[in-house]
């Protein structure tokens, strides 16, 4: 049977950083690995792309470990390919202390995903930033640019203290 090795870094010292940079510094940093991954991006082998001022480009090589019964890449899976890059793409417009959460996830599949793919593309940006609520749009193709997934998603905008931190 095959084994699945992750290793990561402990989130609390990625949130911290958070809380010190404007979001678009953040993610470069992340980038260029100088703050570490989050974990669920470790875990699911989503390495960042491009980013800029208000986008962000996230891929993925689809792996066996994320198929569903039928023998395609989980749903699940996608919507956290999609949700990181909603995000992200809102997290490059937020200035220093600011963060933000996902409060609206909606998601349309258009075919299905198989380990064959390759290599899925998530690309996002920002639709609309207000003080408190930011909307993103953003899709999900795979190695020869077919649609997979259209997403749209509501995020809260806040401190970052106040998200980041248990309460």
């Amino acid at each position: 049977m095959p084994t699945l090795r992750v290793d990561w870094t402990e989130p609390g010292a990625i949130g911290a950083e958070w809380m010190e940079l404007d979001g678009r510094e953040f993610l470069e940093r992340i980038g260029r690995r100088e703050i570490p991954l989050p974990p669920i991006l470790s875990v699911l082998d989503i390495s960042e792309g491009s980013v800029g001022d208000g986008w962000i480009e996230f891929s993925m090589k689809p792996q066996s470990f994320m198929m569903n019964l039928a023998g395609t890449v989980h749903g699940g899976v996608l919507a956290t390919l999609i949700d990181s890059a909603l995000t992200c793409a809102l997290v490059t417009k937020l200035p220093k202390g600011m963060a933000c959460t996902t409060i609206d996830l909606q998601m349309r599949f258009f075919r299905p995903v198989h380990v064959s793919a390759e290599r899925l593309t998530a690309r996002a940006q920002v639709l609309n930033t207000g003080k408190s609520i930011g909307a993103t749009q953003g899709e999900i193709r795979d190695a020869k640019g077919r649609l997979i997934v259209h997403g749209t998603s509501s995020l809260a905008i806040a401190p970052a203290a106040a998200l980041v931190r248990e309460r």
